[in-house]
């Protein structure tokens, strides 16, 4: 598999961005890295993680990726909103891209005040990725 951990992330990114419902709350979607003056609400879709990998005929890994959501208030709702679709846009699809298999499974989500902007949340939304391929050879 040809770098796997891009090849989540730009799956992931896809995904989101045609989700309709994600799109109608979220004002942009950037992968990897936002600008300095991001446009709000928005999302940001981490790197992904590899966390264990085997080779056996098929090339299977594990891994873990983040997406990242930002809202201002008042209060969570709106962050919560977009935490709520960004795991309903994900959790339980299954992506083909790149000569990959990936399987996105929902872990956890957590919202947090953000620091630096004031009355603006932080959603964590968290997500197991199984990925495998045939191996070439």
């Amino acid at each position: 598999m040809a770098d796997l951990l891009q090849t989540t992330g730009d799956a992931a990114t896809v995904a989101l961005k045609q989700d309709s419902d994600l799109a109608s709350i979220a004002s942009r979607i950037y992968n990897v890295e936002a600008p300095a003056t991001p446009t709000w609400p928005w999302i940001l879709v981490g790197s992904a993680t590899e966390t264990a990998r085997i080779e056996s005929g098929y090339d299977v890994a594990s891994m873990s990726l983040t997406v990242h959501g930002f809202a201002k208030g008042p209060g969570q709702p709106p962050t919560a909103a977009i935490a709520n679709s960004i795991k309903r846009a994900l959790d339980g699809k299954v992506i083909y891209r790149g000569g990959a298999e990936l399987h996105f499974t929902h872990e956890q989500t957590q919202i947090i005040r953000d620091s630096a902007e004031a009355s603006a949340y932080h959603a964590i939304v968290r997500f197991a990725v199984g990925a495998n391929s045939e191996i070439e050879g």
